[in-house]
């Protein structure tokens, strides 16, 4: 029931370059390593949403809520399009680094995925105004879709393309559990919203973290940049966000420079201009455009070094 369909519906006003494809793709995985801005930073936060899409509610403090197709979520468009629910009896590979302790199981083990009925499925959360992060939880437990390429799609937190043409078998296999962390500065909603590419998007999990200010701290999300397999000699571009961690009244913080370092760095590159600073006040973000160009087969990783004003490294 979920085969044979392709698209490419999505959110209108995106910009988007479509990336041709080899017949033989180089590696599993070729990606670059972001350096963590955040470690050795103490964060003080407050699980304020968890929701068990796809399936019924899970232990935990607080409880994972309910997302069936019997009672599915509050907080996403399930009566108004085509976003359906599935699961597996399958074991699922808990061991990423991205999974944080004590995830259960069973999260990755169902799933609410969006077919080709308008609109696109899309969750909405109300929160308090003020920086939160959004956890995505994602495996591939579908077997008809545990090649590269079969299952692509996109997903824009808050109006921003944060996974762009995202393959969670090209970056970790199949019945892998992963989580994409992004952070926000967001209003009095979080909207989380899905775009077509290949098959149809499909979303394990979903957890928003309010986070408190912190000042004069520089936070980049996601913290590793992970390209999948890219072509030999073609270039695949990943968005990297910089946000001032502060609250009302904190400093703004100056971003100088970039540098990337490592074996493989001339196979990586990004856009920021170096000769032109850039100032965010307190909950402000700039993007960083990151690409990588593979000259030579095999995996390949750098790391990306930012320079500013902020305590943090």
């Amino acid at each position: 029931m979920r085969r044979g369909w392709e698209g490419a519906r999505r959110p209108a006003g995106k910009r988007h370059a479509r990336q041709s494809r080899a017949a033989v793709l180089v590696a599993v995985l070729v990606g670059l390593a972001m350096l963590p801005p955040l470690h050795g930073v103490a964060r003080a936060e407050a699980v304020v949403h968890r929701v068990n899409a796809g399936g019924s509610s899970l232990a935990g403090t607080p409880t994972w809520g309910e997302d069936s197709s019997t009672s599915p979520s509050p907080y996403v468009n399930a009566a108004d399009t085509g976003n359906t629910t599935f699961s597996t009896a399958n074991t699922i590979d808990m061991t990423h680094a991205s999974i944080p302790a004590g995830t259960p199981e069973a999260l990755l083990q169902s799933e609410r995925w969006d077919g080709a009925v308008a609109p696109e499925m899309e969750w909405n959360f109300p929160v308090t105004a003020g920086s939160h992060e959004v956890r995505l939880y994602f495996a591939e437990i579908y077997s008809g879709t545990q090649s590269v390429g079969a299952r692509v799609f996109d997903v824009f937190v808050e109006g921003k393309l944060v996974l762009d043409d995202y393959d969670v078998f090209a970056e970790v296999g199949g019945y892998k559990a992963v989580m994409k962390s992004f952070l926000v500065s967001s209003d009095a909603n979080v909207d989380i919203d899905f775009g077509h590419v290949t098959e149809h998007p499909a979303i394990k999990g979903i957890e928003i973290v309010r986070s408190e200010a912190r000042a004069n701290e520089l936070g980049a999300s996601p913290t590793s940049v992970d390209f999948g397999s890219v072509a030999l000699n073609t270039t695949a571009t990943q968005s990297l966000q910089l946000t001032n961690l502060g609250g009302a009244g904190d400093p703004s913080i100056v971003v100088d420079a970039t540098s990337i370092t490592g074996t493989d760095a001339a196979q990586f590159g990004d856009d920021f201009d170096d000769a032109a600073n850039v100032t965010l006040a307190p909950g402000q973000s700039t993007n960083v455009a990151v690409n990588f160009t593979p000259t030579t087969s095999g995996a390949k990783s750098a790391t990306l070094e930012v320079a500013h004003s902020g305590t943090n490294s």
